[in-house]
C-alpha cells in the first residue's frame, strides 16, 4: 500500500495568461455543425479540468451560445470569452445590427474605405465558403476609430466575461481587398494602416477597460513587423497564427528555432506586448483549433 497523504496542487497563477480553444462549428468542407452539439457540456468539462481558461467564438457562435444555454455552461466553469472574427462588421455594421442599429454606411460612408473611383466601398459580409471583404474601414479616420471603440465598450459593458476581442481584417490571397485610397491612408502601407487602426482602437478601449485586450492578428501577408512599428498600446495583445507549421512534436521542433519563433520574438521585443499563438489543429467536432 502506498500512502500519498494530502496532495495540494493549488497554484498562485496559471502557467499562461490565456490557454484557449476556438469553437467555430464548421467541418473541413465549411458545412456547419450545430452549436447545440450534444458533446458541448462534456467538452467544456474537459477544457476546465485541463486548465483551459478561454473559449474563442466567432460572433455568430457567441450569439447562438447566448440563446441555447451554452454561454451559461461555459461561464459557470470559470472560463472567459474571446469574441471576434471579422470585427469590423460586428462593431461598425454597414446596415446596422441588433447590437448597433445605426446603418453606418448610410449615415457615415466616410468611415469606410475610399476607392480609386472616389466612391466609398460598402462592405460585403460572407459565411464560408464565401469570405467577407477585407480592409474595408478607413483606419486613418479618427471619427471611425472613435465610433468603433465606443461600440466595443458598449458591448463589453453588456458582456463582462469577454476579455479579448480579436480584430481579424487581413486580406489574403483570393479574397477581396478594398483598402482605402484616401490621401492619408495612401501615405502608408496596407499593413501600417491596419496596425495603426487596431492600436488606436485598443488605446481607447483600454482607457475604460484596462483588463480587456484587442488582438492584433498576425497572419499571412500581415505576419511580419514593419520597421516603422516600434511600440504598441498596452491594450494590444499580439496573436500570431502559425497555420502552416508542424505542431505537436515532443522536442518542440515545431516552433523552437523556426521562422515562427523569430518573428514572434521580433514583435514582442520591439513592442513590449504580450503574445498568444493561434495554431490550426482542426478536429471533427466544433472545429477545435
Amino acid at each position: 500500500t502506498i500512502n500519498l497523504g494530502t496532495v495540494d496542487y493549488t497554484k498562485s497563477a496559471a502557467d499562461a495568461l490565456y490557454r484557449g480553444v476556438h469553437l467555430g462549428y464548421s467541418n473541413y468542407d465549411n458545412t456547419r455543425v450545430s452549436p447545440s452539439h450534444a458533446l458541448n457540456p462534456a467538452y467544456f468539462d474537459w477544457l476546465m479540468k485541463n486548465r483551459f481558461n478561454l473559449v474563442y467564438l466567432w460572433a455568430g457562435i457567441y450569439d447562438a451560445f447566448k440563446s441555447n444555454g451554452m454561454y451559461d455552461e461555459i461561464a459557470k466553469r470559470g472560463v472567459i470569452f474571446n469574441y471576434g472574427g471579422t470585427a469590423g462588421f460586428e462593431f461598425l455594421p454597414p446596415d446596422g445590427s441588433s447590437d448597433f442599429p445605426e446603418p453606418y454606411f448610410t449615415t457615415h460612408p466616410e468611415y469606410y474605405s475610399l476607392q480609386p473611383n472616389n466612391e466609398y466601398h460598402k462592405p460585403r459580409g460572407g459565411d464560408p465558403p464565401a469570405q467577407p471583404d477585407r480592409m474595408v474601414l478607413n483606419y486613418r479616420n479618427p471619427a471611425a476609430i472613435t465610433e468603433v471603440a465606443r461600440n466595443i465598450k458598449k458591448f463589453l459593458a453588456a458582456n463582462p466575461l469577454v476579455k479579448l476581442v480579436q480584430w481579424y481584417d487581413y486580406p489574403y490571397e483570393g479574397e477581396a481587398n478594398f483598402a482605402s485610397a484616401d490621401p492619408m491612408s495612401s501615405r502608408y502601407t496596407l499593413k501600417e494602416n491596419y496596425i495603426y487602426g487596431v492600436n488606436e482602437i485598443a488605446k481607447q478601449v483600454n482607457a475604460d477597460y484596462p483588463r480587456v485586450r484587442i488582438e492584433l492578428f498576425l497572419y499571412g501577408n500581415f505576419m511580419s513587423r514593419p520597421e516603422s512599428v516600434t511600440s504598441l498600446d498596452r491594450g494590444v495583445l499580439l496573436e500570431q497564427a502559425n497555420r502552416e507549421r508542424s505542431v505537436g512534436k515532443s522536442d518542440g521542433s515545431g516552433f523552437i528555432g523556426t521562422s515562427w519563433e523569430s518573428n514572434l520574438y521580433d514583435w514582442t521585443n520591439a513592442t513590449g506586448r504580450d503574445a498568444i499563438i493561434y495554431d490550426h489543429v482542426q478536429a471533427n467536432y466544433g472545429s477545435m483549433w
